[in-house]
């Protein structure tokens, strides 16, 4: 495994760190680059159903843009998802849908937000690329090439009426990656598969009890949707493997130990047992 591993941790953060400059680049020109985006997805879905209810081909320029199509809300789109939930295709986007994201539900019902393959790509450039260029160059004095403890899950929530996956859109990012993604991260992929169907109907295995490897806690590099995973679900550092546990063990994570990072996590498992 550190075999292949540590030559595509090494092309991976070489594509992290470009993918970051460019990403600073952008910004001293943001809203130009903003307006570049708005008229090549405008010119993308010229022939939708929805680019030609507001006349898309006409549009050539931001401020037309505004004059013709009407600020709007979630209920404004929900018959054109519906629709596509079922399988019609061209009605928001002449890109076929490969999932449904759903939102948390926070601001009221949870939403469908159908993902392309266009923007799952954007979605995992920033997820993952972006991120770890960041952290590249915050932490580079400490960074060793080893793989990171990765806690954003992957797992589905069931399917739309036309057979179209529905899950997070964190999670449809990280399922983009699963073929790859054991040589970047740690954390074993059953993991974050918790609680979803296999093909044959069985759940994916249960985590064993996190008992000594929460002592040799030396992770400081966690990717994770919500800050509080740690605390509100101290199971998932379990070792559901025995290389994670070596990883761990041997400090082969992104990072090595800090002290104050690792004692302040090993009390916050201790009270959360």
């Amino acid at each position: 495994m550190e075999i292949i591993s540590k030559p595509m941790l090494y092309g991976f953060l070489k594509v992290a760190k470009s993918y970051k400059k460019s990403f600073e680049k952008d910004l001293e020109y943001a809203a130009q680059k903003n307006d570049q985006l708005l008229m090549e997805i405008l010119k993308k879905n010229i022939d939708t159903e929805y680019g030609k209810k507001y006349a898309f081909q006409s549009i050539d320029s931001p401020q037309k843009f505004k004059k013709m199509v009407p600020l709007t809300q979630y209920d404004d789109y929900k018959e054109y998802i519906e629709r596509m939930a079922k399988g019609e295709n061209n009605i928001l986007t002449s890109e076929k849908v490969e999932y449904f994201g759903v939102s948390s539900g926070t601001t009221g019902s949870q939403k469908l937000i159908p993902v392309t393959k266009s923007s799952r790509k954007a979605i995992s450039g920033y997820m993952g690329l972006l991120t770890q260029g960041v952290l590249y160059e915050c932490l580079s004095d400490s960074w060793t090439y080893g793989r990171g403890l990765n806690l954003i899950g992957m797992r589905g929530s069931g399917k739309t009426e036309g057979g179209i996956p529905i899950c997070a859109g964190t999670a449809g990012g990280m399922k983009s990656m699963e073929k790859v993604f054991t040589y970047i991260w740690t954390t074993p992929v059953e993991v974050l598969k918790q609680g979803e169907s296999s093909r044959s109907g069985q759940e994916a295995r249960p985590l064993q009890p996190a008992t000594e490897f929460q002592e040799r806690l030396h992770i400081r590099v966690i990717e994770e949707a919500d800050r509080l995973v740690t605390l509100r679900r101290p199971e998932l550092l379990c070792s559901c493997s025995a290389r994670t546990a070596t990883d761990m063990e041997q400090q082969r994570t992104a990072l090595g130990p800090a002290t104050g990072r690792r004692c302040q996590l090993r009390r916050a498992l201790k009270v959360h047992r």
